[in-house]
């Protein structure tokens, strides 16, 4: 057995029921994409997701490798969802700072408040959803009121 991100992993020979719940977490934690075994000796588990650009596919030799890999994609297409929210909201007369995954702007009253993105989706730093970052116009929209500074556009 090998160690993964402290996790156990299991060996080529682990039970399928086993395996099979590594995937279903995996498809509760990733949403869009459609993970699942691959038939590549290389590259066990698969993960596909269909997008405006055609398709994307990853391969791992195991579960937890493929996690990995998804986590970083999700990270990347976060990372620009922050920068395209930033620049709505400077359309919108709103000074904000992106760093990383997150993004930092100031109410009416000059209170600091952040938004972080994970997995697809925009949340205000007490857990409260944004929506998608597929949705910039829309979260910068919701984001207006709550920072003092009334309706989006």
């Amino acid at each position: 057995m090998t160690q993964t991100q402290g996790q156990s992993e299991p060996s080529a020979a682990a039970p399928l029921e086993y395996i099979g719940e590594r995937l279903a977490d995996l498809r509760a934690e990733f949403p869009g994409w459609v993970i699942e075994g691959g038939d590549m000796p290389f590259a066990s588990f698969r993960a596909v997701r269909e997008g405006a650009l055609g398709s994307m596919v990853l391969g791992a030799g195991s579960c937890g490798g493929l996690r990995m890999l998804l986590d970083e994609v999700d990270a990347v297409d976060c990372g620009r969802a922050v920068l395209a929210l930033r620049d709505a909201l400077h359309v919108r007369g709103v000074t904000a700072k992106a760093q990383g995954l997150t993004l930092a702007a100031k109410t009416r009253a000059g209170i600091l408040r952040t938004v972080h993105a994970r997995r697809g989706v925009f949340s205000w730093a007490s857990g409260t959803e944004l929506g998608p970052i597929g949705d910039i116009t829309g979260a910068a929209d919701r984001m207006m009121p709550v920072l003092g500074l009334g309706a989006g556009r």
